[in-house]
């Protein structure tokens, strides 16, 4: 680590598990893999292939170029375009076999177009919104081509739709989106097709199990709920950690760190690494309101929870030590900041977001050169990216 201020490493072993336990959570549906922003920031041309060498067989992404950067990884995958067909873009699609997410009457014609010049019955989604609001076949879509059926051919590999609600316990839109698609597939005259609407959150509820469903941040090990480890189904895949660059003893009254906020109650010592919001420790963990009183963000040192104090400022943080032992923490002394005992999970609840933002925050373009990245696996990388 000596030319970086920090190693993020990504478990590729247990992404694979978390997505067995998705399939698990899918009862009798087959389970697809969101992969969208780069694998959610972790690296889709390593996690894709430790996807399908796991079963997977299904791929969502958002972008077209994702989804052409993913075909060259995965010729043989189903990969799905989750924001629809761009104008002008039907042709590419189907030079690379992928399924657009058709969410408008305008999408629909133009592939319908592509289909007859090609005289092939190219396969595509249709998403519908069932009360999102954003993108998707509406009401008035739907009276549409109720009367005009000849839109509807070829028919639509799949139906799909997306949850609003879904990590909010108990709330009622869930189940009431879940009846409305049900109702928009049977006014279609297509409640045979095969239909998706369940992510990570409406896994764990048992919602919204179709035929195919979409985990996305539960692969990376991700929580909707933030339960911290004990409770939540899914393994941590990430650890991420720098090392303490020099120990400093601080006087009873003197303060840390920009904003003077933390006020020293009695003689400390510190340390500080070389790692803030600029390599993804988002600046609002430093001192969140909503997490839970007395819950304290802390790095792991030597087997010991070390309390982070003052603002996580763009290059450092700075770190209580005074319960350590002198030997335990010195300049060079590893500081372990996620992990099997601090996740993802307590970093959105420290910063009152979510494991999502947390996980694109630590992608790779943010990190730079400043941190290295590297996947560990008990399978090569070559196997895991064999079709």
């Amino acid at each position: 680590m000596e030319k970086h201020s920090a190693l993020l490493t990504v478990n590729l072993d247990a992404i694979a598990e978390n997505y067995r336990i998705c399939g698990d959570l899918s009862g009798g549906a087959r389970a697809a893999a969101v992969v969208k922003a780069d694998a959610y920031g972790l690296g889709c041309a390593e996690i894709a292939p430790t996807l399908h060498a796991a079963g997977c067989r299904d791929f969502f992404v958002a972008t077209l170029g994702e989804a052409l950067a993913l075909r060259e990884t995965l010729p043989s995958a189903r990969i799905y375009l989750l924001d629809g067909l761009p104008s002008g873009a039907a042709e590419a699609c189907r030079e690379a076999s992928l399924l657009p997410c058709l969410g408008s009457v305008e999408e629909i014609r133009e592939w319908r177009r592509l289909c007859r010049k090609s005289a092939a019955a190219l396969p595509a989604a249709w998403h519908m919104d069932s009360g999102m609001n954003r993108l998707g076949l509406d009401k008035d879509a739907l009276r549409y081509l109720a009367n005009h059926p000849d839109l509807a051919e070829p028919r639509p590999a799949l139906l799909m739709s997306h949850f609003a609600c879904a990590d909010l316990p108990d709330h009622p839109m869930t189940a009431a989106q879940e009846k409305r698609f049900d109702d928009m597939r049977e006014s279609l005259g297509m409640a045979d097709v095969p239909a998706s609407m369940a992510n990570t959150a409406a896994l764990i509820r048992g919602a919204g199990l179709h035929a195919l469903t979409r985990p996305g941040v539960g692969l990376y090990g991700g929580d909707p709920f933030l339960r911290d480890n004990a409770e939540s189904p899914f393994r941590s895949v990430l650890r991420f950690e720098s090392s303490l660059t020099q120990i400093r003893r601080v006087s009873e009254g003197e303060t840390i760190g920009y904003g003077a906020d933390y006020k020293a109650s009695s003689a400390m010592r510190i340390g500080v690494a070389p790692v803030g919001y600029a390599d993804g420790l988002a600046r609002s963990l430093w001192r969140n309101p909503a997490a839970p009183r007395g819950e304290t963000l802390t790095a792991r040192i030597e087997g010991r929870d070390a309390p982070i104090l003052g603002r996580i400022s763009m290059d450092m943080i700075t770190i209580d030590l005074s319960a350590l032992p002198e030997k335990a923490a010195r300049r060079g002394t590893a500081v372990e900041l996620l992990g099997e005992t601090r996740t993802i999970n307590d970093w959105a609840r420290f910063s009152a977001t979510i494991p999502h933002a947390i996980l694109t925050g630590l992608r790779a373009d943010a990190l730079g050169k400043r941190a290295a990245k590297r996947y560990i696996s008990s399978l090569s990388l070559e196997h895991a990216r064999a079709d």
